[in-house]
């Protein structure tokens, strides 16, 4: 019993499905899970919903740096991630394989690994949708906030 759990965050976002941002948007939810082994990358993508390769670069070379930094602050260890994001329904309504594109899941990703890093649960009740620019932490705006808020205003539980 004395190995340590891998613990699990998560953060809603919404996905959009459209061209150049005007579409239909459906919530997802974002997990993060830290992982035992310390071999190999510190951030992995998995599940069937897909990170595109430039969001995963900008992930682990922007969002993952700020985790650390806030981390070092606190006086937590650095931690091995496990990122993936799920949303069966919107597999099902669009019938095809999910990807994710685009910056808007930053916020999200960030918000999903502190929690698992800090063993902090996030509410159910929000969805994080924002773009982080920078290791500093800037935040830009993103695409199809009306089709989110529509999404999220559309979803009982937020």
């Amino acid at each position: 019993m004395g190995a340590k759990r891998r613990q699990i965050g998560r953060a809603r976002m919404a996905l959009v499905f459209g061209v150049d941002g005007h579409g239909k948007a459906i919530l997802s939810t974002v997990t993060a899970r830290t992982k035992r082994c310390q071999k190999g990358p510190r951030l992995t993508f998995v599940g069937q919903v897909k990170f595109a390769e430039a969001s995963t670069a900008h992930i682990s070379s922007i969002v993952l740096p700020i985790v650390d930094e806030i981390f070092d602050e606190l006086g937590v260890s650095h931690k091995v991630f496990e990122v993936s994001a799920v949303n069966v329904g919107a597999a099902s309504s669009h019938n095809l394989g999910v990807s994710i594109s685009g910056s808007s899941a930053d916020a999200s990703v960030l918000l999903a690994m502190l929690s698992a890093g800090l063993s902090m649960p996030l509410r159910d009740d929000f969805v994080a949708t924002a773009h982080i620019a920078s290791r500093h932490g800037d935040i830009s705006a993103v695409k199809a906030i009306p089709a989110k808020v529509e999404a999220a205003g559309a979803d009982s539980s937020v």
